[in-house]
């Protein structure tokens, strides 16, 4: 590949976006982060990208995903941080372009991605997969790759585990 992609990050003005938003431009890609109060940039941004990040609490990514997805270019890829893969992934397999669920297993407080684990849901894959998961694994992640209803089974078991070693 030629030219590093342009990658929108929407909601990543948070905590959380800041990490993948530093990422990437350590890595020497053009990014760009949005946040609520740019809302009105979002669609003019979406179809700019070439890889469309969506980066918002749980209860506002099915109302985010619909926003963008007449606007994700056919050769872009979408893709989502959010900690449920079946649901968005499903309704992001609508865009024209390459789809990708993301669940990186760490949150916004941590200092050092070494070593820290991320899964990856292909669903349709494209060219800007492939550069995806390169960043993450030379930034020293460990790449786990699932479906989606597999990443939701595991991740069920994991949060009952939790709590009852809680309880």
């Amino acid at each position: 590949m030629d030219k590093k992609p342009n990658i929108l990050i929407i909601g990543g003005k948070s905590p959380f976006g800041q990490i993948f938003h530093n990422l990437f431009k350590k890595n020497k890609f053009s990014v760009k982060s949005i946040g609520r109060a740019e809302k009105g940039k979002q669609k003019k941004l979406v179809a700019e990208a070439d890889i469309v990040i969506v980066s918002v609490p749980i209860e506002k990514t099915e109302k985010v995903i619909k926003e963008v997805l007449p606007f994700v270019r056919k050769d872009a890829l979408l893709a989502d941080f959010t900690s449920l893969k079946v649901f968005p992934t499903k309704l992001m397999s609508k865009s024209k372009g390459g789809v990708l669920g993301i669940h990186p297993l760490f949150g916004p407080l941590v200092k050092n991605l070494k070593g820290q684990k991320i899964i990856l849901c292909p669903i349709k894959k494209n060219k800007y997969f492939t550069v995806l998961e390169k960043i993450f694994k030379k930034e020293g992640l460990s790449v786990i790759k699932m479906t989606p209803p597999e990443h939701d089974r595991r991740m069920a078991y994991n949060q009952a585990l939790a709590h009852l070693t809680n309880i």
